[in-house]
């Protein structure tokens, strides 16, 4: 297990687990012996976040693949032309063996990006009606850790990878973007605009935590 440390004017030491990788941030001058010693203390907090981890998009023969929410074996077949099934709780990715391997990962992404848009267009238009503003106009970018942003002029742009959240989350994630257009901040006022429209709203992301 490889650990970063980052060294700071910090007065404690702190512990992150972020993209399959482990962070100790520490004060200057901290000794070598009590680092190891609070990183061994956590050491089972570390593995259950590295076990959870999950990297974000599809590479070529990977043996699962995550889509909204329900993780999928996958199983691969050439064929004449490219094709995604799910059929009893497995994913078939069907293509053409002439195509590259960059190729290949590039029309699964697309694949269920474009399943996600269709998504979004529902949500982002029932969110703007019952919030009463206007229908914003939105992109699906990759992003590596944010779900989704609104800038000031009030364009809201999702990540590409929320295929690979559940329904409920997706709906958080919309409803959190088009409430910004109201209060661009998070204050209390913004997470009453949020409470009111998903009451539950605390718990949809606790459960996306954690899985």
């Amino acid at each position: 297990m490889k650990i970063e440390i980052v060294y700071s004017n910090r007065k404690t030491l702190a512990l992150h687990v972020r993209d399959g990788a482990v962070f100790v941030r520490a004060p200057h001058q901290t000794p070598k012996p009590l680092i190891e010693s609070f990183v061994k203390e956590k050491e089972q907090w570390i593995m259950k976040h590295l076990d959870a981890y999950e990297p974000a998009g599809f590479t070529w023969e990977q043996p699962s693949l995550k889509v909204f929410g329900m993780t999928y074996p996958i199983t691969y077949h050439a064929s004449a032309k490219f094709e995604i099934q799910l059929e009893e709780d497995t994913l078939i990715l069907r293509y053409p063996t002439s195509w590259s391997v960059d190729r290949l990962e590039r029309m699964v992404i697309l694949h269920f990006k474009d399943l996600l848009e269709k998504q979004l267009d529902a949500l982002v238009t029932h969110y703007a009606l019952a919030l009463g503003i206007q229908v914003p106009q939105y992109k699906i970018r990759k992003y590596k850790r944010i779900h989704g942003r609104c800038n000031r002029g009030g364009e809201l742009a999702f990540n590409t990878y929320l295929f690979h959240e559940n329904h409920r989350f997706i709906e958080y994630v919309v409803l959190h973007e088009c409430a910004h257009i109201l209060e661009f901040n998070h204050s209390a006022a913004f997470y009453a605009i949020i409470e009111k429209q998903m009451p539950d709203y605390k718990y949809v992301i606790k459960e996306r935590k954690g899985r």
